[in-house]
């Protein structure tokens, strides 16, 4: 019984568990590149053009509409010339539209204009699990329903819900502490110092030649069935080189 869990299972398993702690990002602002890290199965390391980044929001979009979502920065085959479209969610569940429009400025600020033209964050959120981050996170999903259906209803389904609450954060705890801290490789940690190279930008054939044909044909099919949809949010302006990271 044991073995065939192990094998039928271990591939559901392995996202929760035993697997890497965050899915994270990393902007630098001297080589205009985005560095994704996701486990090896997932994808690994990717490096992907900052000039071909698109965000996928719309600031006339309702405040309501975006709540309980995230940010999502598509880097699509004919602006990043890697033969696949990527797709980037960032950042924790949010509040609202309003709230994601502005994380999407902070970063755009951040790598167009430098750190001079974006606040100075309150606090770091730390990398270490904690029993109190899965109980925000377990929260924040009900943050909508706290400001669309009344505190008084909020309150009540939040007690009814309270022990399922208290088992989720407390499963996805666990979850945290049999998982890794990412790390990223040399390379990439080195990026735009003085003399070290630049990563170069990921594309399909990175994954193997068999990986690089399906992901060219599906984003080839897609391309066919689906009508390219119009791009909301505002594009980097390219040709700027400034320096930084965050």
């Amino acid at each position: 019984m044991n073995y065939l869990l192990w094998k039928h299972t271990w591939k559901w398993v392995r996202v929760e568990l035993f697997t890497q702690r965050h899915l994270i990002a990393r902007f630098n602002r001297k080589t205009r590149q985005v560095y994704v890290n996701r486990p090896d199965y997932a994808g690994g390391v990717v490096t992907l053009p900052w000039d071909a980044v698109v965000p996928v929001i719309n600031p006339e979009d309702p405040d309501f509409i975006g709540a309980g979502g995230f940010l999502i920065l598509g880097f699509l085959s004919d602006h990043s010339g890697a033969g696949y479209d990527e797709l980037l969610m960032l950042g924790r569940p949010m509040r609202g539209n309003q709230e994601l429009v502005g994380f999407w400025e902070f970063i755009r600020r951040y790598m167009e204009e430098g750190p001079q033209a974006v606040p100075k964050p309150k606090r770091l959120l730390t990398l270490r699990p904690t029993p109190v981050e899965p109980i925000r996170a377990t929260l924040r999903f009900m943050s909508g329903f706290w400001r669309n259906s009344g505190k008084v209803a909020a309150l009540i389904t939040g007690t009814l819900l309270s022990p399922l609450i208290v088992l989720h954060a407390l499963c996805h705890w666990i979850s945290l502490l049999l998982c890794w801290a990412p790390r990223w490789p040399k390379e990439i940690q080195e990026a735009g110092q003085p003399g070290k190279p630049i990563p170069k930008l990921t594309i399909a054939e990175d994954f193997g030649p068999i990986i690089a044909a399906n992901l060219r044909a599906n984003t080839l099919k897609e391309r066919l069935e689906t009508p390219m949809p119009e791009r909301k949010g505002r594009r980097p302006a390219a040709g700027r080189q400034e320096h930084s990271e965050v």
